[in-house]
């Protein structure tokens, strides 16, 4: 094949495990839909500046590099385990620090920040595995091609979006902290994105060092090795993921309960609300029954309440500034919420 269908080839394969994860990515958040222009942007900072930015550091970083470690297998085990976990999971929490100081009210829990995390992870990912795959193309050939694919998209394919995801859910938690440890505690993610990132390059970079083909075992045991650390850490963001979306749940439970005392809402609603099994099989049938204008009005009425449960979360447990923002917030949403149903019930 010639360059250019070498590189399209590797852009489908990159790309189709990628849609794949982000559609999962996305249904990982139940309860509040992130924007999805905001996702979309954490998406193509990964896969295009952060690319870019951390090439070029890099590079950079490399000619003192050479001259300060003399052996070429010293030279691969820095680089890959100490300058680029450093430089690639830094330039990838740039975007992640503006989205939380620009749109606190989209990136205002652990969860958002695993989202958004992962998302900024997989387009890296994706744009970094049509470059592998490529060259894996012009020396092994298609069966190369494939074989590293397998790896990079399958096995290994949720390791950007799980390293950048720690520090996502670190600045989502710094959230609801006060004092210092709200700024530790993002710190501390990205060291944590740092660190599996530097592992699974440590030990990835000693399969491909090891000079004995015929070492079977110590091949088999770094293989392994990687895995398991990559899978550690793919569980421990799984946990952190579901643990803060069963807090979601409890907060719009527990807020939304003071909306059927006023009467905003009725018991049905409050049940279908409380319930995500309850949301996806009323807005389908809404859709099937009703057309898809109601369908979204439908949604929309289930995003304002969620917001407001959050709201009112906010509202009652944030600092004193917050406090007062919150409060704003949640009148107009309430008032956003009557009119939406005034629309639904007039049919218009």
């Amino acid at each position: 094949m010639d360059i250019i269908a070498v590189v399209v080839v590797a852009s489908l394969l990159a790309l189709v495990p990628t849609i794949f994860y982000a559609l999962l990515i996305w249904w990982l958040d139940r309860h509040e839909k992130e924007p999805l222009p905001l996702l979309l942007v954490a998406f193509l900072w990964g896969a295009v500046p952060a690319i870019l930015i951390a090439v070029i550091l890099e590079v950079v970083v490399g000619i003192p590099l050479e001259q300060l470690v003399t052996s070429e297998s010293g030279r691969v085990l820095t680089s890959a385990s100490i300058v680029a976990p450093i430089v690639e999971e830094g330039v990838k929490a740039v975007i992640l620090v503006v989205l939380f100081a620009a749109f606190g009210r989209e990136f205002d829990n652990v969860l958002d920040g695993v989202v958004y995390g992962a998302m900024v992870g997989l387009g890296f990912a994706l744009v970094e595995n049509v470059l592998y795959l490529t060259t894996a193309a012009s020396e092994g050939g298609l069966g190369g091609m494939v074989t590293l694919w397998v790896l990079r998209s399958g096995l290994f394919g949720l390791n950007h979006s799980m390293f950048t995801a720690f520090t996502g859910a670190a600045l989502g938690w710094a959230r609801s902290l006060k004092g210092p440890a709200s700024g530790i505690v993002p710190v501390l993610g990205l060291l944590a994105a740092m660190s599996f990132h530097a592992i699974h390059n440590y030990l990835s970079s000693l399969v491909g060092l090891n000079s004995n083909p015929d070492d079977t075992l110590s091949i088999i045991g770094s293989c392994l090795a990687v895995i398991a650390s990559d899978w550690i850490g793919i569980l421990l963001i799984v946990v952190v993921a579901v643990a803060s979306g069963n807090r979601e749940s409890h907060v719009i439970r527990d807020m939304l309960a003071e909306e059927v005392t006023l009467g905003r809402l009725t018991p049905d609603e409050y049940e279908t609300l409380v319930s995500g099994r309850l949301r996806w099989t009323t807005r389908w049938t809404v859709l099937f029954s009703s057309g898809i204008r109601r369908w979204r009005q439908l949604g929309k009425f289930f995003d304002l309440n969620t917001e407001l449960a959050f709201r009112k979360d906010r509202m009652y447990a944030g600092s004193r500034k917050h406090q007062d923002r919150s409060a704003q917030d949640v009148a107009k949403l309430r008032g956003d919420i009557d009119r939406l149903k005034m629309t639904i019930l007039s049919g218009s």
